[in-house]
């Protein structure tokens, strides 16, 4: 993952956080258009959604800490694209690299929490950790599900709409 230094400021974690998001965002929108399964598409877009309207936000922060709009950023993309670009990925698979892929930004969050001085800071990571809590919980919620009803396949769309509801 992302390795911290023991003092990071709150705007270099910001970054890194946009970046993290962007790569998110990148990563669901393009797979959810390659994306056969409704399902599977569904999820991906509620899933991107997600990422640009944290990104959204952070954006805002950063803009406000710093005083300056966000231009380029450096940081690698760290995302596991094939498993979820493939056009037959089935609801569980993306839900599966979801997970993964949200605990990553959990751990990263958590760290950029603990290592930001300022209290600003640290008050928003602590936000975004929340958020990507429940976020996360949803996400393992829906899995059990598929899981358990449907183990070779995708459930029907009044389920994932109900987790669309809760994630809105």
């Amino acid at each position: 993952g992302l390795m911290l230094k023991t003092n990071i400021n709150a705007i270099t974690a910001l970054k890194m956080a946009i970046q993290l998001e962007i790569d998110s965002y990148q990563l669901y929108s393009d797979a959810s258009s390659s994306a056969r399964n409704e399902n599977s598409r569904g999820i991906l877009r509620l899933l991107a959604e997600e990422g640009y309207s944290h990104k959204r936000r952070l954006e805002k922060l950063y803009t406000e800490l710093s005083g300056r709009r966000i231009l380029a950023l450096n940081v690698k993309p760290k995302l596991k694209l094939r498993e979820i670009m493939n056009e037959n990925v089935s609801p569980i698979e993306v839900l599966e690299v979801a997970i993964e892929n949200e605990r990553e930004n959990l751990k990263f969050y958590r760290t950029a929490a603990e290592r930001t001085r300022s209290l600003d800071g640290k008050r928003m990571f602590r936000r975004l950790i929340q958020e990507e809590e429940s976020h996360l919980e949803l996400l393992e919620m829906e899995y059990k599900v598929r899981k358990k009803n449907y183990p070779g396949d995708g459930p029907q769309e009044e389920q994932l709409h109900e987790v669309s509801q809760a994630m809105n």
